[in-house]
């Protein structure tokens, strides 16, 4: 049935590199075709942080002839979303199946008892889910048909916890790997005179988002020799909003896909049930962007400097919640992140400000940096810190000025040392 059902489902986006998440589209498709012969998982889940690809890597597997080998009735396409019900994701259910001609039940109610009969070997694919409101649809398809699997797209780890789902991990793109694609993306409008200097400070403030990146490919222009620039100067604009700024370089496309990304992680944040960890999470907005925050630092920061596992388990949730992800020695935010949470955090209205707190977790980050030679990197902690000190009016003290001239002078700033 790929020649036929397929017009059921999404459009796939094939203006992408095909390249982009191969492996991880490799892994997939290999585990659900396997799956009717081995033990195997109902739930397969793509998690991932708004705007990493989620949405077009499920898609591309529901496009595949190799899908199609394995579910011969085709493949059902149900969009969550924030606010989806169970019982609306079961009607939506319903109307596709009725429009597929897989199903003669008149209503819900009768659909278990008309499948029953039919013994249904579909793949029916879940995006956006934020919530629990695909149970209905899996404690369905399990009962009446086994053969059946379900492959769903989410921000949250929550919604995969305690079942026996398989977990696929979907990263952002390194910055290399962003440029990479972003000149695949613009094609003929790439322009090799433009600074790569600019280019790679663009697809860092892009996160690694393939879809802020395949935007902006859309607005580059080879004739346009300054173009570059004029974003990148637009990204770096302090006197400007976060939003205002995508806006400023992404245009009309930004109001219409753009401003999803920067919407998921204000929803992402918002879930947060809990205040304080709420709170403990736009408290990372203090250190400076493109930084390895370590563990002892984030100790230092939310005051449990004597209690590691309290300061893991936070970790755990925030990376569950996609929100941040793991580096060699502690933490990491993508750049996109790392600017919301900044912009939180100088809200007055949803944040006190900066405090001492802060402080003293940026000057441990600068000792941790310092000690590891890592003199590029303890440079912008230092700095960050005795600009917080100067706005909290805290005395700069002999050793804080020390601190600076050591750290510029490792920086091979010699003059301002």
């Amino acid at each position: 049935g790929w020649d036929t059902t397929r017009k059921y489902l999404p459009s796939c986006s094939k203006t992408w590199s095909s390249n982009v998440h191969a492996e991880e589209l490799k892994a997939i498709l290999h585990f659900l075709s396997q799956s009717e012969h081995v033990s195997c998982y109902a739930v397969t889940g793509v998690k991932a942080c708004g705007g990493a690809g989620k949405t077009v890597l499920c898609l591309r597997v529901a496009h595949h002839p190799q899908v199609y080998y394995r579910f011969t009735d085709g493949v059902v396409y149900l969009k969550a979303g924030k606010g989806m019900s169970p019982e609306n994701l079961m009607l939506q259910l319903h109307q596709t199946l009725t429009a597929m001609e897989l199903t003669d039940a008149k209503d819900v109610s009768s659909l278990r008892a008309d499948l029953i009969e039919k013994s249904l070997n579909v793949l029916v694919v879940v995006d956006d889910v934020w919530s629990t409101c695909f149970y209905s649809v899996l404690q369905l398809l399990t009962s009446v048909a086994p053969r059946s699997r379900i492959l769903m797209s989410t921000r949250s780890a929550k919604v995969l916890e305690g079942r026996d789902y398989k977990q696929f991990d979907l990263n952002v793109l390194s910055p290399a790997r962003a440029l990479e694609f972003l000149k695949q993306q613009a094609n003929d409008g790439w322009n090799d005179s433009w600074s790569e200097e600019d280019a790679i400070a663009i697809v860092k403030k892009t996160g690694g988002l393939v879809l802020f990146l395949s935007l902006l490919a859309k607005k580059l222009k080879k004739s346009d020799a300054t173009l570059l620039g004029r974003m990148k100067r637009e990204l770096e604009r302090e006197d400007k909003t976060l939003d205002k700024r995508y806006r400023g370089v992404f245009g009309e496309t930004y109001d219409a896909y753009g401003a999803s990304g920067i919407d998921c992680l204000r929803l992402s944040v918002d879930m947060i049930e809990d205040e304080d960890l709420r709170q403990q999470y736009v408290m990372l907005g203090v250190f400076p962007v493109d930084v390895d925050i370590p563990m002892s630092v984030l100790g230092k920061l939310w005051e449990l400097e004597d209690d590691e596992d309290e300061v893991a388990l936070i970790v755990d949730v925030l990376e569950r919640e996609s929100l941040l992800a793991r580096s060699g020695t502690g933490v990491v935010l993508h750049s996109l992140q790392h600017a919301y949470v900044r912009m939180r955090l100088e809200t007055s209205a949803l944040n006190a400000g900066p405090n001492e707190a802060h402080c003293k977790a940026l000057d441990a980050m600068y000792e941790v940096y310092n000690e590891r030679g890592y003199s590029m990197i303890a440079l912008p902690c230092i700095l960050e810190s005795m600009n917080l000190k100067e706005a909290l009016g805290i005395h700069l003290g002999a050793m804080s000025l020390y601190k600076l001239a050591t750290a510029y002078k490792n920086h091979g700033e010699y003059a301002k040392a």
